[in-house]
């Protein structure tokens, strides 16, 4: 098979951020030329499938971007490794990967809020989000479903979302803000490098 359609940049997550792991040329795959190792339906929604030189260092959860860039921004559009499978091309013998891989949905803009220590009119001390070190992170929202929002809506009044960032991105803050809006971060569930954050809409006098 020739390798023609493009370069593909491959980031491995770092330290709060990605670094390069490798570059390659790519060919496109059907999903009818599967080996017989993927040949199983494992639930795995897949949005494409490449082939490059082969590339052992590649595993589950490295991100794939189908042109050639040397840094990965934040919400670049990419793909997510779901399957790395080592062989020989067919035509020419030569080792190659092929990579199964799904659409990487961390493509949305969400804003880690500190709190600040505020005192209201009774005297009260409460945690309120902050003005300074604000930070914007890649998250993908997940839909909550109605069941649960109308449980949260009947115990809190309150609307809720999920959202999931990377997990080494959350520092602790106890707000979030998306479009615009803030939400108080009343839970958290680490999934392996991906930490779900629980919100709930915080009052506008609230953030005062």
């Amino acid at each position: 098979m020739i390798l023609d359609s493009g370069i593909c940049s491959v980031f491995r997550r770092g330290e709060r951020a990605f670094a390069r792991l490798t570059q390659s040329w790519y060919g496109e795959l059907s999903f009818e030329t599967q080996p017989s190792k993927e040949n199983l339906n494992d639930g795995v929604q897949t949005g494409a499938r490449i082939r490059i030189h082969e590339a052992r260092n590649i595993s589950h959860g490295d991100v794939i971007v189908l042109r050639d860039v040397s840094t990965l921004a934040t919400f670049d559009p990419c793909y997510e490794v779901v399957r790395a499978y080592h062989g020989q091309d067919d035509d020419n013998g030569l080792p190659i990967t092929d990579l199964t891989l799904t659409a990487s949905l961390m493509t949305e803009a969400l804003k880690l809020v500190p709190g600040t220590e505020a005192t209201d009119g009774m005297g009260a001390k409460n945690i309120r989000p902050g003005t300074l070190n604000r930070r914007t992170v890649a998250a993908e929202v997940l839909s909550v479903t109605r069941a649960e929002q109308y449980a949260a809506m009947a115990y809190t009044g309150k609307p809720q979302l999920q959202a999931l960032i990377y997990a080494d991105e959350y520092g602790g803050e106890p707000y979030a803000q998306v479009d615009g809006v803030m939400y108080a971060i009343v839970r958290t569930e680490k999934n392996g490098i991906k930490t779900v954050l629980g919100c709930e809409e915080v009052d506008a006098w609230d953030t005062a």
